[in-house]
């Protein structure tokens, strides 16, 4: 991740599990300067994170679908060079399937401050404009809600499997049972 403060949680989690580990504060077009060619075995990009190639990531920004394949295509080969031959990509985003929803997922009680808010999980698609808004809102009592914007191109199934084997991966879709709302793929170098 390029902010240190996303990756506190999956350090911390690392050291709960005792796992010797070393970190990399980068953008994904950045990893170059930091790893050759052909270090790695496998690389991950999960939870629809690939979407905000572009950026988007809790800010709210224009959407320009050809600047944004470009960067997701310039992604996809870093991430291609990066890998050993035979190595392996594993990506996902969210189904082209997937409906607007608006849901509290959980209820939070501050104590120190006597109040409870709900968490509420918001995603809109509107594909006329090309762009996908999704956010973590905390929805008070009164029910006033704040949160940040995540706003990105609404990138489809077809166009991420174009994008893969244009960057030059053998491409395959498998099927995970527990997985319900992300179309992953696993693309091989």
């Amino acid at each position: 991740d390029k902010n240190p403060h996303m990756i506190v949680p999956f350090q911390q989690s690392l050291k709960e599990i005792g796992i010797d580990h070393s970190t990399t504060i980068s953008s994904w077009l950045d990893l170059p300067g930091h790893f050759e060619n052909n270090s790695f075995d496998m690389l991950f990009n999960r939870g629809n994170t690939f979407i905000y190639a572009a950026s988007g990531w809790n800010e709210m920004t224009m959407v320009n679908r050809e600047e944004t394949l470009a960067l997701m295509k310039k992604t996809l080969q870093v991430y291609y060079d990066l890998l050993k031959p035979g190595g392996y990509l594993y990506i996902d985003k969210f189904r082209d399937s997937e409906i607007p929803d608006k849901k509290v997922v959980a209820r939070l009680i501050v104590e120190k401050e006597n109040k409870q808010e709900d968490l509420v999980f918001y995603v809109e698609r509107k594909p006329e404009q090309n762009v996908r808004f999704a956010q973590m809102l905390f929805r008070d009592a009164d029910g006033k809600e704040r949160g940040l914007p995540n706003i990105a191109y609404d990138l489809s199934e077809d166009e991420m499997e174009t994008l893969l084997k244009g960057a030059g991966f053998k491409v395959s879709r498998p099927t995970i049972r527990s997985e319900r709302h992300f179309a992953v793929w696993l693309a091989q170098k």
